[in-house]
């Protein structure tokens, strides 16, 4: 076993000497991109053939994987995640042009390998496009509480709670606790007894809600009154707070839409950001700034790029302050919605 381990060693060692360059020369083009990755894989059984070969095969995969990180929500990142990997970062034999070894090293645990490679950019864009990653719109999370009342009397029914966390759950949002949330929907109704008629009862319902930011400013405020009948008084009150909910929800809901989409979104415009690893590090430290709940760049180039930010926090003076202070632009004008800065390179 000593002996086999050795000889083992030292063809490794061979292969470290002359078989690090796969290509004569890596340059990337206009719809592709250079980047530097690294593969790390778990030595079996002293299988240092095999944990190379996989280390390389993770090393292929983490340079798609940088590139998509940019382009995609980190929301899309997560969410579908599984997709991302089946359908694109599994297959690096058609979407890496070619690479170089820059550097191999093992232990007795693991085998490392350090590579640069070129990506092609516009064929991985493609299949994001194919997928549907590559989002237009990032939806805000949003918290729902509703104090509920049903003649005179306080309710733990939350019918008009349950119904409007429905409705926006079937619109694709997420609802969350008030601290998680970006939205958050407060309330009161009444639901109270009006009058029987042909064996029915009827209620009279009444609605106020409002939707606001974290910092309160408000987005949205509804209130109507409806009407609900049922053979019973349970079934009459929970039929006039669901029908108070479905007449204010579609108008509450295009408010926080418009909110979305012209009050949380921002625009990033970075010069002289060398490579696709620098924006990937940039991107990663935007990402986790309490202001920005997500961001993804719409275009990379280095004379100048565009990222794309979605404000959890819309208080832009303490946003362009968190980004002097991360040491990772420079930035040179801003305004209400867009910030102009140049890369600072590492030293």
């Amino acid at each position: 076993m000593f002996k086999l381990k050795n000889v083992l060693l030292m063809l490794t060692a061979v292969c470290l000497l002359f078989g690090c360059a796969t290509t004569k020369k890596l340059k990337a083009g206009k719809d592709s991109e250079l980047v530097i990755t690294e593969g790390i894989a778990p030595i079996v059984n002293n299988n240092l053939q095999g944990a190379k070969k996989v280390s390389l095969d993770e090393a292929l995969k983490n340079a798609l994987g940088l590139v998509v990180g940019i382009y995609v929500s980190q929301e899309a990142l997560v969410s579908k995640a599984v997709l991302i990997e089946d359908n694109i970062v599994s297959q690096t034999e058609g979407l890496v042009e070619g690479y170089d070894i820059l550097k191999e090293s093992y232990d007795d645990k693991f085998y490392k390998t350090k590579i640069k490679a070129v990506v092609k950019k516009g064929d991985l864009l493609a299949k994001m496009k194919e997928l549907e990653i590559n989002k237009d719109e990032i939806k805000p999370i949003i918290a729902v509480s509703v104090q509920e009342t049903v003649d005179n009397q306080a309710s733990n029914t939350n019918y008009s709670e349950t119904a409007l966390k429905k409705f926006f759950t079937d619109n694709g949002y997420k609802i969350h606790l008030k601290e998680y949330a970006d939205v958050v929907i407060t309330g009161v109704v009444s639901a109270d007894y009006d009058r029987d008629f042909g064996g029915f009862k009827s209620y009279q319902t009444n609605l106020s809600l409002k939707a606001s930011n974290v910092y309160g400013q408000e987005i949205s405020n509804e209130q109507t009154t409806v009407g609900g009948a049922g053979i019973t008084s349970q079934a009459a009150s929970k039929a006039g707070c669901e029908n108070a909910v479905s007449k204010v929800s579609e108008k509450m809901l295009k408010d926080i839409e418009k909110y979305a989409k012209e009050k949380a979104i921002a625009y990033l415009y970075v010069t002289n950001v060398p490579t696709v690893n620098d924006m990937n590090s940039l991107v990663n430290t935007l990402r986790t700034m309490i202001e920005i709940k997500d961001c993804l760049v719409r275009k990379y180039d280095k004379d100048g790029s565009l990222i794309e930010l979605y404000l959890k926090y819309p208080n832009f003076e303490e946003l362009v302050t968190r980004l002097k202070n991360a040491g990772k632009i420079k930035i040179t004008q801003f305004d209400s919605k867009n910030i102009s800065a140049d890369f600072i390179k590492a030293d």
